[in-house]
This record gives C-alpha cells, structure tokens and sequence, in this order.
C-alpha cells in the first residue's frame, strides 16, 4: 500500500510548547518523492516532517554549550515524556519518534534513519544557554565586580585584589560570549578547609551544571571532553595540578582550543574553550615554579564567604562584567599589578633546600651565572641535569634575578632593579 503524505489522513496533533528561545524563521523543507510522487522512506524526508509540521517544529534543539540535542517540546506520542522539557535526548525519546513515523508515514522505517533526522533537526535550533543567560542582563550601574573578593570571599581589600577579582570576572564572560578567546590565568582562593571556597565559586553559576569540581588529570585523555558544558571549573585543593605533570598542566591550562571525539560520534572535532579555571586549597606551598605558574592569580580568604549575598546580587555581577567587556576592557593584569602577582606566587613556592643554600651568595650579588650557583652547591658538571639547571633558574627568578644576556656563550642573570 503506497504511504500517503500525513497532511489529510492524520489525527489531530497536540500542540508544542513554544521552545523559550527564538527560532529562525519559518521555512518548509522539500519531501523526496518516488516516481509515482509519494515520500520515500529516507533520514531526509524524517527531518522533513520533523521541520514541517507544526507538531514536530522546534521540539529538539542543539546546546551550542553541551553540544548535546535538547528536547525543548512535547513529543506526540502516547506514553512520551511530557514534563521535565529542556532535558538531553534520551534512547526512549528515540524510540517514541520512531513509533510516531512508524504508525503514521513508515512502517518500516530504521531506529537509524530516525535518530539522523532528529540531529539534523536540532541543527536547525541551535542555542547557547550561557550566552542567553549574559545576553539577557541589564546592568543597574552601581559597581561591584572590583569588590566582590572583598565584600562576599572574604578577601582583604586592595588594588591588588580588586583588579585580580574584576579581571577574572571579564574573562569568564568573554569566554562564554567570544568561545575559543585567550585566557591564561586561573583564580586561586586559600583558605581553612571548610570555610566555603568551593560553594562560593558554585553560587557563581546561574545553574550549578554550569560548574564543574571533579576535573581529571591535566594529562588524561578525559580532561577536554570534562569541559563540555561547563563554565567555572574549580581545581579543588589544587590536587589535580600536584599530581599532574607540570608541563602538562600549563599546557592544558592555556589552551584554546580542545580537539576530541565525543561518545558515540566517528569524527575529533575543535571545541572553542568557553570554561576558566580557579584552584583552591588550604595550603600556602602548593606552587613548584614560579615561571611556569605565573598563571594563578592567588588571593586569602580570610573570613567567611557570605555566599547568599553573594548569590542575591550575582546577576548584576555578570552585567557588570558584560558591559565591561562590551566596552573592550581587557581581562589581563595591569604590569604593576601582575608584578605583585608574581611577588604573591613566590611566596607560595614550595622551599628548596638549594635555595637556602644558595641565599647567602644571592643575597649580595647582582649578577650570576647557573653554573656559579652549581659550584656554591656542589653539584659537579658531570652530574648536573636539565632538570638542576630549571630548578636553580626557578630559585634565581625568586631571588629578583629577571634580567639575563648571553656574554662569551654563558648566560648570565641579573637582578632586577626595585
């Protein structure tokens, strides 16, 4: 028996609830017809259908930010879900589109065929929550995004971590707005275990799946695809950066761009990064080298988070920070400002025994060489490593001496000039 188009024979539809997004404009796709001018049985003519009808259009969505079809409608089918809407596709929703053409185009057609058309139809809706959600603010005008460390962290207050609480504020925003945009640095929050940090950075997000905690080894095949959907992700005491290799931290940490395959898909694709990063932890010796971790901008938490205040101004916190960045301000540290980052970094290093060593010399010279602080040492060329040689330009770096310039094939550093 030819199957005939739906528009004549069908039962009355429910109607879809209207998606809370806008929609692109209304368009009809072309059915694929046989010779004798009935639909084939094709992926196409389902995505057809899908877009065409009025109970079908605009029921799947695509989240740009989970990269994950969304049920954003009623399914019409008996038995289908018809509450919990905005929720990622499931095997049964599937199944229950797959009887619905079933009992009403294709008796035969394949759970594959369906499945295809109904991610081409989510294609056609394609959203951004977080984006929405940013777009979305109007900012009042009173300023707070240079205050908020201070005023709901607990945080003391200061030029210092005014600027390093503002800035990590606008970069957060211009990852969401512009995905992929470079951003280096990474908020870390100290302060006693329990006191809070964690549920402070979690109240940041207008809906917690937006906040990520549980990150894998920088190193892991696993750590790119954590990101998907996730906006402030929290190195909970730092235990994912001590176990990690540092190389592969900092690379991790600067990346733009992630390339991976999710599940089920047959191609590695680019992900624009739309995430930043803030540690916490309750030590204050957690950084191993102050050159490659100039990336933490590290503030105390003295006092008790005031999280509900927090929460009960956070939308203007984000406006704030929405217009900052519509109004181009950058979102890296002022060079006064970064200098003082860099001094609040040393001061987290974890103790060398060489670099107590070694102070004395420092302490009264303004130029050296690697192999001069090795001989105060005792460390014979023979038996020196790349890795010695990294670790005393670590402590030379700590100790002020910024400044080095190659002389007869020997590198030597100078201290720097308060």
């Amino acid at each position: 028996m030819a199957i005939m188009p739906p528009a004549v024979s069908m039962a009355p539809m429910p109607a879809v609830m209207a998606p809370t997004q806008p929609v692109r404009p209304e368009h009809t796709i072309d059915l694929v017809l046989n010779d004798a001018g009935v639909p084939v049985m094709s992926t196409a003519n389902v995505h057809a259908y899908l877009n065409n009808q009025d109970c079908w259009r605009g029921v799947f969505g695509f989240n740009e930010m989970t990269g994950k079809v969304i049920v954003r409608g009623h399914i019409p089918s008996p038995g289908s879900r018809v509450k919990d809407l905005n929720r990622s596709l499931s095997d049964a929703d599937v199944r229950h589109v797959l009887a619905w053409f079933q009992r009403h185009l294709f008796p035969k057609i394949s759970i594959t065929d369906v499945r295809n058309a109904i991610y081409l139809a989510a294609d056609d809706f394609p959203f951004d929550p977080l984006a929405d959600y940013l777009n979305a603010l109007v900012w009042d005008g009173e300023e707070r995004i240079g205050s908020w460390l201070t005023d709901y962290a607990g945080v003391g207050a200061g030029p210092y971590t005014s600027q390093v609480g503002r800035k990590w504020l606008i970069a957060a925003v211009a990852r969401a707005l512009r995905p992929g945009c470079k951003v280096d640095a990474a908020l870390v929050m100290e302060g006693s275990q329990g006191v809070g940090k964690s549920s402070l950075l979690r109240s940041l997000c207008y809906d917690e799946r937006w906040f990520g905690d549980n990150l894998p080894p920088f190193d892991s095949k696993d750590a790119s695809a954590y990101l998907a959907g996730q906006w402030i992700i929290e190195m909970a005491e730092l235990t994912a950066l001590r176990r990690s290799d540092r190389e592969s931290m900092r690379a991790f940490l600067t990346r733009q761009i992630d390339e991976f395959r999710k599940p089920y898909a047959t191609e590695t694709m680019e992900h624009p990064r739309r995430c930043v990063f803030a540690g916490t932890t309750n030590r204050d010796d957690y950084l191993t080298d102050v050159e490659g971790e100039r990336r933490f901008w590290i503030v105390k938490c003295s006092g008790q988070p005031k999280i509900a205040d927090l929460v009960a101004v956070r939308d203007q916190l984000w406006a704030e920070a929405v217009a900052a960045y519509r109004a181009n301000e950058t979102w890296f540290l002022d060079p006064d400002i970064a200098e003082q980052a860099r001094q609040v970094q040393v001061s987290r290093v974890e103790e060398d025994p060489w670099s107590e060593v070694l102070a004395p010399y420092l302490t009264r010279k303004t130029d050296t060489t690697i192999g001069e602080c090795m001989n105060i040492i005792g460390r014979e060329a023979s038996l020196q490593k790349p890795h010695d040689r990294k670790r005393v330009k670590g402590i030379l770096q700590g100790f002020g001496f910024g400044k080095k310039e190659k002389k007869g094939g020997i590198m030597r550093f100078y201290r720097q000039e308060d």
